[in-house]
């Protein structure tokens, strides 16, 4: 109902709160996104759940947090927003509110009203649980028409009479349960303006299966890339489809006021590194990212090696965002093994085992770096400085590694349909050192009678090893989508953060119809 957006506050402020019997009292706004927290300890940081039963369990619809000043919170219209999206509040949902010294857990009842007839008409009816209920008319502004009338709901029925108006065109309904938890109903859609960021909407994507998440950012990386994806959300009453990138899931339930879709692995698999759009019909979706390219090794700080004096050892992820994780006992590092965050201080024969793990959660290749102490000793390993007995500087070590490409296999002239089948393959002979390969494609075009080159396409792949690589790269992803000239630069580093751009080999490539 129109006129029920705009009075809100008016709404909330008519429902009489009873004393709370828990930490908290929750008012529910049905049918909108409208919950108003009294009674919490002041100054408490909430955290809001929407919880609705779906075919696999719980799925959480919605998520706010806010500060109660006073011990109040307003979530919805005018106060803490909802994450995301604005979810529509249905009765048999959850709302969860938890902050650092508890938890509620409150299910809004199933209250129903009806609107009264305009003119003669004199009822309003209803359901909800048995109990009090207080019932209201309405004006086309929403405003009260005369005092509230009160009824009790018998076998969760419930009838107020008022004398006839022609002016009643609405009529609300307030519950409240014996914990104090008040309940507001309009004879209609009261759906308030969510926050300028957050639509309000009662179809959307809210829940990716465990697999797929990463630090609690939907991620498909190279673990999840074989993995089928369930993707959940609350939905309204049309049928709806599901889409990943487009294409649609062949298998999408509706159930409760809830969606469930499942995409088979093989469908995640084919999708190119890079932004991944979920999207739901009539609703509001969600953007995974994909990224299957693996980090390379971890570096410490003084290189492995022969010292006379304890080092205190540093250990470098290969780029920004990743995380290193490592052991000193031997066994081979696992995802459980300890994150480096504080200098390690060598004071025997010690090899340090390392591999990184990236912000997506792709683990790299595993080093081991082996340091030892010998005072008795300066003759060094073979390719390693030691240091002097008398603190000078070591003698100067082999020169530092450069990233450098050898010689490349590629063909010079291929057709689209070709591409399009079974992609580009390249043979690339990788310098010592060398395991990151940066791959950037231009295609030549005519703009004002004069050739220039159009960048379509920049990525990176990581074989993790020196020596010949053979890769075989998606035609998509390169950007060879249609007939022409394209030049390829390939880029070398050490790692995929360290690409050295003066050591750039260049490919002309010809696609044809």
């Amino acid at each position: 109902m129109a006129a029920g957006r705009g009075l809100v506050a008016a709404m909330l402020a008519a429902a009489a709160f009873a004393a709370p019997a828990q930490a908290g009292t929750v008012t529910t706004l049905v049918n909108s996104s409208v919950l108003d927290l009294t009674g919490y300890p002041p100054d408490a940081a909430l955290s809001v759940e929407l919880v609705r039963k779906g075919a696999l369990g719980d799925v959480v619809i919605g998520r706010a947090a806010g500060t109660a000043t006073a011990g109040k919170l307003h979530v919805g219209a005018g106060g803490a927003c909802w994450s995301t999206f604005t979810p529509a509040i249905r009765a048999r949902d959850t709302i969860r509110v938890s902050w650092s010294a508890g938890s509620d857990s409150v299910v809004v009842p199933p209250v129903t009203v009806q609107p009264p007839v305009t003119g003669a008409a004199t009822d309003v009816t209803g359901t909800a649980p048995d109990g009090p209920v207080t019932a209201e008319l309405l004006d086309a502004a929403g405003a009260p028409l005369g005092d509230p009338a009160n009824a009790t709901a018998a076998v969760g029925v419930w009838t107020v009479s008022f004398p006839p108006t022609p002016l009643a065109v609405g009529a609300r309904a307030t519950v409240a349960d014996a914990a104090g938890n008040v309940t507001v109903v309009d004879a209609g859609d009261s759906s308030p303006a969510g926050c300028p960021a957050a639509a309000f909407s009662t179809t959307a994507v809210t829940e990716v299966d465990p697999g797929h998440l990463v630090g609690g950012v939907p991620t498909i990386n190279a673990a999840g890339a074989a993995q089928a994806l369930t993707v959940q959300g609350p939905v309204g009453d049309a049928p709806v489809t599901v889409t990943l990138n487009g294409d649609p899931s062949p298998d999408v339930t509706q159930n409760g006021g809830t969606f469930t879709a499942h995409f088979p692995g093989s469908a995640l698999a084919a999708l190119d590194d890079g932004p991944v759009k979920v999207e739901v019909t009539g609703g509001v979706g969600l953007t995974m990212t994909k990224d299957t390219v693996a980090p390379g090794p971890p570096t410490s700080t003084p290189p492995p090696g022969r010292y006379l004096a304890a080092p205190m050892v540093t250990l470098a992820p290969p780029e920004p965002g990743a995380s290193v994780h490592y052991t000193l006992d031997g066994s081979a590092p696992g995802l459980n093994s300890p994150v480096f965050d504080a200098p390690i201080h060598v004071t025997a024969n010690e090899t340090i085992r390392a591999f990184a793990v990236d912000g997506a959660g792709n683990p790299g290749p595993m080093v081991s770096l082996n340091y030892m102490l010998n005072p008795g000793s300066t003759s060094p390993i073979p390719g390693v400085p030691t240091q002097p007995p008398d603190g000078s500087s070591p003698p100067p070590g082999p020169a530092p590694l450069k990233p450098r490409i050898g010689a490349i296999g590629l063909v010079k002239r291929v057709s689209m349909a070709r591409l399009q089948a079974r992609g580009l393959t390249a043979s690339i002979e990788l310098g010592s050192g060398t395991t990151a390969v940066r791959f950037t494609v231009y295609r030549r075009i005519l703009r004002k009678g004069r050739r220039r080159l159009k960048l379509v396409a920049s990525l990176v792949r990581v074989p993790g090893h020196s020596g010949r690589y053979r890769v075989k790269l998606n035609a998509r992803a390169l950007g060879l989508t249609r007939p022409g000239l394209y030049r390829l630069k390939i880029v070398p580093g050490l790692s995929r953060a360290t690409l050295d751009s003066s050591a750039t080999r260049t490919v002309w490539l010809r696609v044809v119809a």
